[in-house]
């Protein structure tokens, strides 16, 4: 059988049910799920279909009343585990999960055997597909992947993102080094395209690293020592009470796609939610007119005008969670539009509990992932398997876009029946702490994620000529009237393209393309600049950023607007202008981003589950390892027969290595550029993510003040911009981020702020130094110097007091840090790992 797509809900016929005042519709095969959705899990009993089985036994904890106990029950057990397997009666656990859920002894062969195949080959070909385990009534051909260990980065098995077995003595310089030399993305870029000098265990020839990886007791190894895949939510019920009566500790792994290694933990029972239940297939419509019921999702989505909702399981990825909506868009007509990240292989998870950027689903109208949450389904620390949300908010007032929330109520799952919790929840603190505050308050094990109404998806693009390596004269041109054109463009004024700048010199000045309201120029968003892509919503919308563009080429050398200007003082010639202008392009050839997901550009890959599809493209030849020429135009030629995927595929090391991810406040990217030379890299921000907040969460004050972030390079390595060194700490940093002069708490300790991008962050990144924050951590220190003199990663990312907030609910909400992961927020004995 020829497969068109990963035959995600594929449309064979349709069932439209109308359940609790909300319109939804599935596919015949996913009637239960559809109907579980429907009913927001009155009952969790569809699991147990197969079995028999009741859930009381699981799902339910001997707990006292309320009158007897108001407190939930923690044990402090998980700080008494001494690393000895043997004491411990895992068939305890194995009692109590599903019949077919297993317990997998770990490793580092198993990792070797399950983990690299992928990485044998040339970087072109390779997808995330083929590290995460499948489904295969879901993708079919699947991956016939059966680890659980398996991830994005192959160096973030190990701690730090880093397989020497010598951690703590190499300093910065040799580990970045090692790092960037074994990611062929990073080499593509340095190469001017050519990924395929990173094969595992071949190229780099005679890599130490790969000796590194290969050593059976490697002690910089983070893998777990135990794991399951969890189908439902007794296996995680069972799986967390058994890791907290044991002294164990939990890791949580949804895709394997985090840049930091966040994913896997040293000595931890993982769970990797690949097999839970997905739900997705399910969307729900909230018809107009209709009333709902306190807790139900579709009341909260109709007061911030959105038209539904889809509830994405476990560890569903963005690529499930699109192709269903779009199948339900293709089957009933194209009303919604899903929110998310650009590699389809993403969860939904992780990147929202980081707050979740979007430059390709409308990200600067519509704010972060952490603010599309309607709704949240966990087990905390306790067991508890709980449900919670805002119940009571007021009305947005402008700019704010979405209701300020005011009361959040939950619920909690006893004896198979959702209703009141036998102990104290702190379901606000859980709201505020888990999105945008990282992970590690809890197992999510689904998210009730608001749709918006479809409009028109076009795409342009101002960056469509090779002009040669990042440091041609024409490219360097290219780029820094790109870089002006976005900051214009986003992060200008609402009147930047009228009044008095469109009329400068007393020419047409910078004046658009018919009128470009402020709000027209929030329709759209940018993931990567140096692409020069532009993904809109609204007809018209990408027609008016070329003739802007253009425009704005045309007036570069007569009508400077104050304000924009470039570094290098470019003059463009008429040539240049020329080339600009013509490389440029517009148009609404894809209804959704999903669509570019499965053609090359948007990081599709062939099909390779499917033996057809792999023989048509799959021409690897070790002694002539580059891929075939046609590889790419495969997938635009026949989008059906690949992968929805992601453009940074599979890697030996993360492509943040050796880099710092920085947030640019939106009012001072021109001067950033102007005085700093720090270019656009990541345009998703805008007034959705400056005022998408309901008022109470975590995302940081840098991301809601950002107009961008982009990164600055560790070390020496080959750069193409600024370093993250003590020019930029003295210089920018001070100006950005501490223009009233360094801050100091009552101890006289430095207070940090916060400034770090999460999301894209490296493990080798640190703050500057602790006692003076104009200087960065020196790269010659050695990791363990670094962690002693430098402030950590997380305090970079949330600063000082945010971080203390946090660490205080984390104390609360998981006091003994069942809950675990690297560069994570943990209960006060823990920082830094």
């Amino acid at each position: 059988m020829k497969y068109s797509t990963i035959a995600l809900n594929l449309v064979f016929g349709t069932v439209s049910v109308t359940l609790a005042s909300k319109h939804v519709r599935v596919h015949p095969k996913n009637n239960n799920s559809a109907k579980h959705d429907s009913t927001l899990h009155e009952k969790e009993g569809e699991r147990h279909l197969k079995s028999g089985k009741s859930t009381k036994s699981k799902t339910s904890k001997s707990k006292a009343s309320k009158s007897e106990s108001s407190t939930c029950s923690y044990t402090d057990a998980a700080k008494s585990f001494d690393g000895d397997l043997m004491s411990i009666d895992w068939n305890e656990l194995r009692a109590n999960l599903f019949p077919s859920t297993e317990i997998q002894h770990v490793t580092t062969q198993d990792f070797l055997d399950s983990c690299t195949d992928e990485l044998s080959i040339p970087y072109a070909y390779r997808t995330n597909w083929h590290l995460q385990v499948s489904d295969p009534a879901v993708v079919n051909p699947n991956s016939n992947q059966t680890s659980p260990l398996c991830m994005a980065s192959l160096f973030c098995a190990f701690k730090g993102c880093n397989p020497n077995p010598n951690q703590g003595q190499e300093n910065l310089t040799s580990s970045a080094t090692i790092a960037v030399n074994h990611c062929a993305n990073l080499q593509g870029i340095f190469t001017g395209g050519d990924t395929s000098k990173v094969i595992w265990d071949t190229l780099p020839a005679d890599s130490e690293a790969y000796d590194w990886v290969k050593i059976p007791n490697n002690p910089s190894s983070n893998l777990p020592m135990k794991a399951i895949f969890p189908k439902n939510a007794e296996d995680v019920v069972a799986a967390v009470n058994f890791a907290r009566e044991n002294g164990i500790k939990i890791s949580i792994k949804n895709s394997g796609h985090d840049y930091a290694g966040r994913s896997t933990k040293k000595g931890t029972l993982l769970l990797n939610m690949k097999k839970y239940n997905k739900y997705s297939s399910s969307i729900v419509s909230c018809l107009e007119g209709e009333s709902f019921g306190k807790g139900d999702p579709c009341r909260l989505a109709k007061d911030r005008g959105k038209p539904g909702y889809v509830r994405v399981g476990g560890g569903e990825n963005f690529a499930e969670m699109y192709l269903n909506v779009r199948s339900y868009n293709e089957a009933f007509g194209y009303q919604f539009t899903a929110f998310g990240g650009a590699s389809a292989t993403v969860s939904p998870f992780g990147y929202s509990m980081w707050a979740g950027l979007s430059g390709t689903t409308g990200g600067r109208a519509r704010g972060f992932g952490a603010d599309q949450i309607l709704k949240i389904e966990m087990v905390l620390a306790s067991g508890d398997h709980v449900r919670f949300g805002p119940t009571d908010w007021d009305a947005p007032v402008s700019p704010q876009i979405y209701p300020q929330t005011k009361e959040v109520s939950g619920e909690c799952l006893n004896d198979d029946e959702w209703g009141e919790c036998d102990c104290d929840i702190p379901f606000e603190l859980l709201w505020r702490s888990v999105r945008g505050g990282g992970p590690g308050y809890g197992v999510i094990l689904s998210l009730f994620l608001q749709l918006h109404k479809y409009e028109q998806y076009e795409v342009a693009g101002i960056a469509g000529c090779d002009f040669g390596l990042p440091d041609s004269p024409r490219n360097i041109k290219s780029m820094s009237v790109r870089s002006n054109f976005y900051i214009a463009y986003y992060m200008q004024d609402e009147d930047f393209f009228d009044g008095e700048n469109a009329k400068h010199n007393g020419t047409d000045g910078f004046k658009a393309y018919g009128e470009v309201s402020y709000e027209k120029r929030s329709a759209c968003s940018t993931p990567a600049t140096t692409l020069g892509s532009f993904f809109c919503d609204g007809e018209g919308t990408s027609t008016q950023v070329v003739e802007t563009y253009q425009t704005f080429v045309k007036n570069w050398n007569i009508a400077s607007a104050p304000g924009l200007s470039s570094p290098l003082s470019i003059t463009l010639t008429d040539d240049d202008v020329q080339a600009f202008q013509e490389c440029t392009k517009f148009g609404a050839e894809y209804k959704a981003w999903v669509d570019i997901n499965q053609n090359a550009g948007g990081g599709g890959k062939p099909n390779r589950f499917d033996p057809e599809v792999k023989a048509k493209n799959y021409t690897y030849n070790p002694v002539m390892p580059d891929p075939n020429p046609n590889l790419n135009m495969y997938c635009n030629q026949n989008p059906g027969e690949c992968l929805a995927a992601e453009a940074d595929g599979p890697d030996m090391a993360p492509p943040t290595v050796g880099t710092a991810p920085v947030l640019i406040p939106n009012d001072l990217a021109q001067e950033a550029f102007n005085n700093y030379s720090i270019s656009v890299n990541y345009a998703a921000f805008g007034p959705g993510t400056m005022h998408g907040s309901d008022g109470m969460d975590s995302v940081t004050s840098a991301f809601r003040n950002a107009g961008q972030w982009t990164s600055l390079f560790l070390g020496k390595n080959p750069t193409f911009g600024p370093l993250y060194d003590d020019t930029f700490f003295a210089g920018a940093f001070q100006e950005f981020f501490q223009p009233n002069g360094t801050v100091r708490d009552e101890f006289g300790d430095i207070v940090l702020p916060p400034y770090a991008n999460p999301l894209h962050a490296s493990p080798m990144m640190y703050g500057p130094m602790k006692n003076d924050t104009e200087k960065a951590c020196p790269e010659d220190m050695t990791t363990l110097e670094r962690d002693e003199k430098c402030f950590p990663l997380i305090e970079a990312v949330f600063g000082s007091k945010q971080l203390k907030v946090l660490m205080a609910a984390k104390g609360k909400i998981d006091p003994s840090n069942i809950f675990t992961c690297d560069f994570c927020v943990a209960a006060p004995e823990i920082i830094h790992p």
